[in-house]
């Protein structure tokens, strides 16, 4: 017997765009997770974006200024300010994120199956 995955409207996701909050993101729009897993990887890119985002916008850093600071191109930087999420791996928003001197812990509780 294979691995049954929930239906589709039930399943966990997230989108691209602009992002206020986590939450607003967390809504079904063109990216799905299929599986538990995928989506812990999409909501930890979710909010490493979202620190990253913010410390920009609290050191009122230009996208120039913040693209020089985590050696990326400032195109790149736009991508990210903007939460296109699906142009950033995990390791690209770390590396980003430690060049900006940006320490990010996450707490995971552990669910057994």
């Amino acid at each position: 017997m294979g691995v049954r995955y929930p239906p589709v409207q039930d399943r966990y996701s997230l989108h691209d765009g602009d992002f206020a909050n986590t939450e607003a993101i967390c809504q079904c729009r063109r990216s799905t997770a299929d599986t538990p897993e995928a989506a812990a990887n999409l909501r930890l890119r979710t909010e490493l974006m979202g620190k990253i985002a913010a410390l920009v916008d609290e050191n009122r850093w230009t996208q120039s200024d913040a693209a020089r600071r985590s050696r990326v191109t400032q195109a790149r930087m736009n991508d990210l300010l903007r939460g296109r999420i699906s142009r950033f791996s995990l390791g690209a928003l770390t590396n980003i994120a430690a060049s900006l001197c940006v320490w990010f812990a996450y707490e995971c509780g552990i669910q057994w199956c």
